[in-house]
């Protein structure tokens, strides 16, 4: 028995989608005269033969079928033939992302140097931020970096049903609760889907953002607190004097992390991955 490729029969396209065919003989020697049809020539053929084939280019395709042509009564030809593998167009995800900046008020800074002079004491306000004269923490808009990303999955036209619109909707706002797109729980928050059927499928864009859970963050003298990304971190502050400044300041009282509503929800219900 023999089995081998005949090269100078292979036929290769290399385009945008491509094609390949390779030949593959089989053939009786005198040693396995008991391969006597072409199933017993296949099954000889088959752990031999590639799954795969790579182009040039680096595109690859995909063993699409086989057939076997008898060539005499102790040899058999089996023709490969190999395509790009064409995925449903409702099985593939379409994934886009955007970071950026965007203002918010910081009330307290990570640090703060003091300066002042005339023999004077700053007062410490235990790095509050933009302090006005009768000692309130007013804070200063801060240009923090925004991640957001959208999904697109197109689905089958009878998929999109009005239950799971519904579906869909009650989650709007909601935060993940477990692991999503490789984002740990509470960072993420679903912002809303959009849908328009489009032939025979029914292409559907999911909107997300996310914002980093947080540990160890201190404020004043108050340490170790720990949000997730949608949670609020709330500063209850209290007057005091400063005797040494001679000053009414205001200061960090206590810390409050409160999960708002709508709170969090399960993306699993969307239907386009974790």
């Amino acid at each position: 028995m023999g089995a081998c490729e005949r090269f100078a029969k292979r036929s290769v396209v290399d385009s945008e989608n491509p094609s390949a065919e390779t030949i593959w003989q089989v053939w009786i020697d005198d040693e396995h005269p008991a391969i006597a049809d072409e199933s017993a020539a296949y099954a000889i053929v088959l752990p031999l033969i590639p799954t795969t084939y790579t182009f040039p280019s680096g595109k690859l395709a995909v063993l699409q079928s086989v057939s076997i042509t008898d060539i005499d009564e102790r040899s058999w030809d089996f023709k490969l033939s190999y395509a790009k593998l064409q995925r449903k167009e409702e099985d593939f995800i379409e994934y886009e992302f955007d970071i950026g900046t965007q203002d918010v008020t910081i009330t307290h800074a990570l640090d703060t140097t003091p300066f002042t002079g005339g023999g004077r004491s700053a007062p410490d306000f235990k790095n509050g931020v933009n302090v006005s004269p009768d000692g309130k923490v007013q804070g200063v808009g801060v240009g923090q970096p925004t991640f957001t990303f959208q999904v697109t999955k197109h689905w089958p036209i009878a998929a999109i049903t009005q239950a799971y619109q519904l579906q869909v909707r009650a989650l709007a706002g909601k935060f993940n609760d477990a692991d999503f797109y490789g984002l740990p729980a509470g960072s993420v928050k679903f912002m809303g889907a959009r849908g328009k059927p489009a032939g025979q499928k029914w292409p559907v864009t999911y909107r997300f953002e996310y914002s980093p859970n947080e540990s160890g963050i201190s404020v004043g003298d108050i340490t170790g607190i720990t949000r997730k990304g949608w949670e609020y971190l709330d500063i209850y502050r209290r007057t005091i004097s400063d005797v040494t400044a001679k000053k009414k300041i205001e200061v960090p009282h206590s810390c409050y992390v409160h999960t708002l509503p709508p709170g969090a929800g399960s993306f699993s219900i969307l239907g386009i991955g974790t």
